[in-house]
């Protein structure tokens, strides 16, 4: 009983504190472009896309680049929750399209295998899909389905992923 109450307080602690302490920091800004100071000391800017339909993942990535960073790379829950605190304080029902947010994870595709990785070039260590594990998901009948990129949910900050040639709302930069 007492291990049971003692992660009770933990869950409920780390609860609190994602919840509490983890919004965005808008009054530490890091970037001349709006950039915000993310849990992990690292410059993050959330972006509406200019375009009617949204952005593609390429588009947001060289928009990123433009700027003097790149795609955002999410290493641990607490970065998810604190980006995921923007996206969900930023969507509205009057928005057209797609509301999710594309983030710095591409599936890197050889002829027979599927592996994703950040725009930094590093291999994802924190992970936070949807309902599914992508590693083997890149191929539909042994075909390459083309250039997979992941998305935050607006919903819940979960990731799915699709094509990168596919129009999303908003995306993450990390500076």
């Amino acid at each position: 009983m007492r291990c049971y109450l003692i992660f009770v307080f933990i869950v409920t602690l780390e609860a609190y504190v994602i919840a509490n302490h983890l919004q965005p920091n808008v009054g530490d800004s890091c970037h001349n472009n709006g950039g915000n100071l993310g849990p992990d000391n690292q410059c993050y800017g959330f972006y509406q896309s200019d375009e009617f339909d949204g952005s593609t993942w390429k588009q947001a990535q060289e928009f990123c680049r433009q700027q003097g960073g790149d795609m955002a790379s999410i290493k641990n829950a607490f970065v998810n929750a604190f980006l995921y605190s923007f996206l969900a304080n930023n969507t509205s029902p009057f928005l057209w399209g797609n509301q999710d947010a594309w983030i710095g994870l591409i599936a890197n595709i050889t002829n027979t295998t599927c592996s994703w990785v950040w725009t930094d070039g590093s291999r994802p260590s924190y992970t936070n899909w949807e309902n599914l594990n992508p590693t083997n998901n890149c191929f539909f009948n042994n075909t390459v389905v083309g250039d997979q990129a992941a998305y935050m949910s607006y919903e819940d900050g979960k990731w799915s992923f699709g094509s990168a040639m596919g129009q999303a709302e908003f995306f993450f930069c990390a500076f």
